[in-house]
């Protein structure tokens, strides 16, 4: 008797693994929103709106709302993994794969750019509420970097995820 091709094959395994994923990209999500809330104070606390100044207020700020919504854009895709492989859900994960490997390649030089955008405000503005709330915004981007948006889709599961033939194959 053939599958339907609306049928779902629980991947328990896979499923299982993906709760430390999610909740290590939760942890650069919590920390994107954070360098987007310290974004928002350093734009409104760099007096210095020159021509040339309010360039990099905005670098920064549109940097960190990318940021966070790669962190978001990742989470989500994990979250239909999830269901996908626990038997929840019946979609396909092939076209979110491409998605989530675009969004983190686009995080690399996002983060770069709201670093340099940052150390820009902050060397304007001194020592100042301006130059901390820029270097938090700068931490929080590493750390949304490294917990959030490096995490992308992977069909055979999370990085860690051993397959289980493997000892077969080895």
């Amino acid at each position: 008797m053939a599958v339907p091709p609306t049928s779902i094959v629980p991947e328990a395994d896979l499923a299982a693994r993906v709760g430390p994923q999610l909740r290590r990209i939760r942890v650069g999500l919590a920390a994107s929103l954070i360098a987007l809330a310290a974004a928002v104070v350093t734009s409104w606390t760099f007096v210095a709106w020159t021509s040339q100044a309010q360039t990099w207020p905005l670098i920064l700020l549109v940097g960190q709302i990318l940021l966070a919504g790669v962190c978001g854009l990742q989470w989500w895709v994990w979250l239909l993994a999830r269901a996908r492989w626990s038997g929840e859900w019946a979609g396909q994960l092939g076209g979110l794969v491409g998605t989530s490997v675009s969004a983190h390649a686009l995080s690399w030089p996002v983060v770069v750019g709201t670093a340099l955008a940052a150390i820009a405000i902050a060397a304007d503005a001194g020592w100042s509420v301006t130059a901390v709330s820029a270097g938090l915004s700068i931490a929080s981007s590493v750390v949304a970097q490294l917990f959030g948006s490096s995490q992308h889709l992977r069909l055979d599961g999370p990085a860690d995820t051993v397959a289980p033939d493997f000892a077969g194959r080895l």
